[in-house]
Parts: structure tokens; C-alpha cells; sequence
């Protein structure tokens, strides 16, 4: 195989991640839009239920465990992987809480009481660690990420990354071990630690990286055994089922044995997908309401032009917005550093 016989699957296996990515963020907007909207408006009644697109949060968690790990292995040094996050992670989600708020402060539905207050601090995405309530209740999971992002960056500092697979195993079992004793351990430090609930998926997504580069080791296969496991002891006999098929599904995927994943439909919608998770819960909920109350439609046409739109709107927010946004910061950091290059040489 030749360099661009590499590069040709590199590209592929992202799609296949971005594809994933699309699916995980349509089970979750069809999950909040035909059970979670209750608690917002009431008096509508779904036409149908989706009641497990919620695992579409423990999918994008495996996801992160196998990009984030990819990324800091490719960086020269930490304010690499600091940049890259940063430009990937913020601008898209300040422009989308300050979408949010606005809407949630001039059209508030049950329940939506902004403070000015609560929104500078959620544009740290550091509420819940400063015990903060969430501007949208989707942020929870982004919680979870900065946490996974910080523990990785100090295995990166103190130059571990090559015990990472000791660590998977480490964190697929703190799962169990938070199921068990989770009273026990001080808030922030089970996400800053990786000793909570959704660290085995975590774990996961990096193993599978690892066997993708390198191959199966009986440690890696023991990692995966305790995290289906933990799934298991932490949710329920379905979840547990569920994961299991995430983890055979995300093996085939990242090695491109599933031709359908090349669809281009789902890899654009993978392409939206975090601006979309961001934006349509809230917004979202606002427009059911809107469409069904003002414009008389029944719940089903409205969840569709819903969709249509915070779809819609998601895609300006990506490629007009948040793609230029990191670019622009990449480019600057990379200036910034080639000048500080040739001054050192000067």
C-alpha cells in the first residue's frame, strides 16, 4: 500500500465516524422530540416514541474515545491539542448558547428561566463542575468530554501514553467500581478522573483505535469484555445489549466493512452533528410548540418541519460559521508558531 493508498483510508474510516456521528445525533433529536418535549409542552401528544435514541450519547462517547486519542497522538505538544479542541469546541457552542438563551429569554416555554447570569457561566461549558444549571440540558454530556479531554492531557504531560491500554482497562472498570460507590467520590473528580459511569465507553473508542493501529492483545480484548460488562452492571439488560452492538458496529465501521456507512446523506449529517446536538433540543421544543399551538399543525407535521429547520439551521451554523471559525484559528495558531520558530533562529 502506498502513501496515498493511506491517506484514501484515513479519509474513509472518518467518514465512517462521521456517519456514525450523524446517527447518533438523529436518535437523539428524535428522542427528545417524542419523549423529552413533554416536560416542556405538555399538552402535545407524540405520535410515536423513541424511547432508546438516548444511546446515541453513549455511541458519540466512543466516537471521542477513538478521535481524541488520534488527535493527541498527533500532536507535538500540549498547546496543539489545547488548540485543537479549543477551535473545534467553542466558537460553535457560544454562538449556539447565545442562540438558545435569546430564543429562551423572548419566548420561554414551561420551565425556561435564563438568567444573564447562568449564561456567561454556561459559555464556560464548566457549569455542571461549578454546579451550575444548564443553559439547554443537552450540555450534560459536554461535561462528560471536557473531563475526558483533561485526563488525557495530563496522560499526555506526564508522557503515559504508552501505558494508555493499562489505563482503558483502569477506566473500564472505574464504571463499576462509581456504579458501586459513586456517594464516595467528591464532585468534580469523578469526570475530571474518568471514574464515572460513561468512562468505559471512553475507554472503548481508545481500544479500538489501538486495535485498529496495532491489533487485538489479550488486554485490549479484557478492556472491552469489561466494559460491555460494566454496561451491563451501570444500566440494564437492553443497554448492556445495546453497547454490545455499538462495539461490533464501531469495529466493522473503522475498518470499512460497512459499505453503507459511505452513504453521503449520513456523512453530512455527521458533518452537522455537533451544532445540530447543540441547537436542537431547546430551539427545537420552541418550534414544535410554535407550529402546533400557533399554526394549528398535529405533533407529527410538526417534529418534521422542526427537524427541517434546526437541521437547516445547524448546517449554516457549521459550514458558514464553525468551520471558517477553526480554520482561521488553526491557521492563526500555526503562524503564531512558525514566527516564534524564526525569531528563536534569528
Amino acid at each position: 500500500m502506498d502513501m496515498t493508498d493511506n491517506i484514501k483510508t484515513k479519509k474513509n474510516r472518518l467518514e465512517s465516524l462521521d456517519s456514525l456521528r450523524g446517527i447518533a445525533a438523529l436518535a437523539v433529536v428524535l428522542f427528545h422530540y417524542t419523549i423529552i418535549v413533554h416536560r416542556f409542552v405538555p399538552d402535545l401528544e407524540s405520535p410515536f416514541t423513541f424511547e432508546y435514541g438516548h444511546y446515541g450519547v453513549e455511541l458519540f462517547f466512543i466516537i471521542s474515545g477513538f478521535v481524541i486519542f488520534m488527535t493527541i497522538t498527533r500532536c507535538k505538544t500540549g498547546m496543539d491539542f489545547i488548540v485543537s479542541r479549543f477551535s473545534r469546541l467553542y466558537p460553535a457552542f457560544w454562538l449556539c448558547v447565545s442562540l438558545t438563551f435569546i430564543l429562551g429569554i423572548s419566548y420561554p416555554l414551561q420551565g425556561q428561566n435564563y438568567s444573564f447570569s447562568q449564561y456567561l457561566i454556561n459559555l464556560s461549558m464548566a457549569q455542571e463542575y461549578l454546579k451550575q444549571p444548564n443553559i439547554d440540558g443537552v450540555y450534560w454530556s459536554l461535561t462528560y468530554e471536557l473531563g475526558f479531554y483533561f485526563a488525557i492531557f495530563c496522560i499526555y504531560k506526564l508522557r503515559l501514553l504508552g501505558k494508555i491500554d493499562y489505563i482503558c482497562l483502569a477506566w473500564a472498570g472505574c464504571a463499576i467500581l462509581f456504579y458501586f460507590y459513586s456517594a464516595y467520590i467528591p464532585h468534580p473528580l469523578h469526570y475530571l478522573l474518568l471514574i464515572n459511569k460513561y468512562a468505559h465507553l471512553f475507554a472503548a473508542g481508545i481500544c479500538f483505535y489501538q486495535i485498529q493501529k496495532s491489533g487485538f492483545t489479550p488486554l485490549r480484548v479484557l478492556t472491552l469484555l469489561v466494559g460491555i460488562s460494566a454496561q451491563f452492571i451501570v444500566d440494564d439488560l437492553l443497554g448492556g445489549f445495546v453497547v454490545t452492538g455499538f462495539f461490533l458496529l464501531f469495529y466493522l465501521a473503522v475498518n470499512e466493512r460497512l459499505p453503507f456507512l459511505k452513504n453521503r446523506v449520513l456523512i453530512f449529517f455527521g458533518s452537522i452533528s455537533y451544532p445540530l446536538y447543540l441547537l436542537h433540543q431547546m430551539i427545537g421544543f420552541q418550534l414544535i410548540d410554535y407550529i402546533s399551538h400557533s399554526l394549528n399543525f398535529t405533533m407529527m407535521p410538526a417534529i418534521i418541519f422542526t427537524t427541517i429547520i434546526v437541521v437547516l439551521l445547524a448546517s449554516i451554523v457549521t459550514f458558514v460559521f464553525d468551520k471558517p471559525t477553526t480554520k482561521l484559528i488553526r491557521v492563526r495558531y500555526k503562524n503564531w508558531q512558525l514566527s516564534n520558530i524564526e525569531k528563536s533562529a534569528g
